[in-house]
């Protein structure tokens, strides 16, 4: 049994790899401004899907906004983080079922960098921030490789930008 445990652990431990993560916002003067002081989800799976299969039922419809009922789900959650006031049955609901899908928990400093230890396996970055005239959604795929992974985002990898 030691054995086995032993060799699990090591299988686990066999693919270690690092995301350093670089978020700004680029605006159309050319200024970049880093995301900074935000919080960065690393998820085991999509949000839109995570919310979607719990059947988190969304406060206000946005079909004219899309018709994809995951992305619905991203916007929604985004913007109930910004204003949690207006999602007080929503939010409880969608955190409990996210919880058991969250890897981890980065927030960015100042210069908008933060980093991530995890496996080599497809995850995905989540965070809002707001941005000079409304707010950036990210729900961002990404195949982490053993080793070093280095992965810049602005609000062109957004899946949703207000």
């Amino acid at each position: 049994m030691t054995i086995l445990l032993a060799l699990l652990l090591a299988l686990s431990q066999s693919n270690p790899a690092t995301i350093h993560l670089e978020a700004a916002l680029v605006y159309q003067n050319g200024d970049v401004k880093p995301v900074a002081r935000t919080e960065f989800l690393l998820l085991d799976d999509d949000l839109g899907k995570i919310l979607n299969d719990a059947k988190c039922p969304m406060p206000y419809p946005l079909n004219l906004i899309t018709q994809d009922a995951q992305l619905q789900q991203v916007i929604t959650y985004g913007k109930a983080l910004l204003r949690p006031e207006g999602y007080t049955a929503y939010l409880p609901e969608a955190a409990k079922a996210l919880q058991p899908h969250v890897l981890q928990a980065q927030k960015t400093g100042f210069d908008g960098k933060a980093s991530f230890t995890t496996e080599a396996k497809t995850v995905y970055l989540f965070a809002v921030t707001r941005t000079a005239r409304g707010y950036a959604i990210w729900n961002h795929r990404l195949s982490v490789k053993p080793g070093e992974n280095k992965v810049q985002l602005s609000q062109d990898e957004a899946a949703f930008v207000y």
